[in-house]
């Protein structure tokens, strides 16, 4: 799956399901999938069955800590850009009416 097709299918799951958190976790099923489709792979066709089940162990929790990798960059990322909106609406809103933000300011303390 290229990275095109995924972006594709995160939009399409995101537009039919209103969930703004499928479209990362798509993008971290992408990261781990060679690793997963690899673990299942040598787990088959391994001719040392014992050999098989480790690696088929070292490489799927390889690729779920990618996946967490991948998920935790991207819920720091979202915070990061949350805070940066906020606090760009709250430069805005100062701008437009400052009685309105020392309103808010003076609310928010009781």
């Amino acid at each position: 799956m290229t990275w095109g097709t995924l972006c594709v299918l995160a939009w399409f799951v995101y537009e039919v399901t209103a969930e703004p958190l499928l479209g990362p976790a798509l993008g971290g099923v992408k990261i781990a999938w060679d690793d997963c489709r690899l673990a299942w792979w040598l787990r088959r066709r391994d001719p040392d069955a014992q050999r098989g089940r480790i690696a088929f162990w070292l490489y799927t929790s390889w690729g779920l800590l990618k996946l967490f990798v991948f998920a935790l960059v991207i819920m720091m990322l979202v915070s990061l850009l949350h805070e940066i909106a906020v606090w760009f609406g709250a430069a805005a809103v100062a701008a437009q009416s400052p009685s309105l933000v020392v309103t808010r300011a003076t609310l928010l303390r009781r």
